[in-house]
């Protein structure tokens, strides 16, 4: 019981300390952020493959703010697999948790 108590605490303890400090965002998240706003504008989302090399795709601009250049193949409205590249900017708001994009372009 003393165990689960302490678990407890310490998890409400981190919790409330984790809300006044920035969080650190990571290129593979700023990856992810863009793949999840170019999907939600295809036309066959679950077709989508998109490319992976973060480190060569993803720039940190500062500590919440990334600019990502990638691909993705997905199905037209024909049913062909086309590939599109895509540029977009992503930002992380750490005070709300939530994430946005300025600029997508998908060409």
């Amino acid at each position: 019981m003393f165990f689960f108590i302490l678990v407890i605490s310490l998890s409400i303890k981190e919790g409330c300390s984790g809300s006044n400090e920035e969080r650190e965002y990571t290129k593979m998240q700023a990856l992810i952020a863009s793949q999840n706003f170019v999907e939600a504008r295809l036309t066959s989302p679950s077709s989508a493959q998109f490319s992976y090399d973060y480190e060569n795709k993803v720039q940190k601009i500062n500590d919440t703010t990334f600019r990502v250049v990638g691909w993705v193949d997905s199905q037209n409205r024909f049913g062909a697999m086309v590939r599109s590249n895509y540029t977009c900017t992503i930002i992380f708001y750490s005070k709300t948790e939530k994430v946005s994009y300025n600029n997508l372009t998908i060409n």
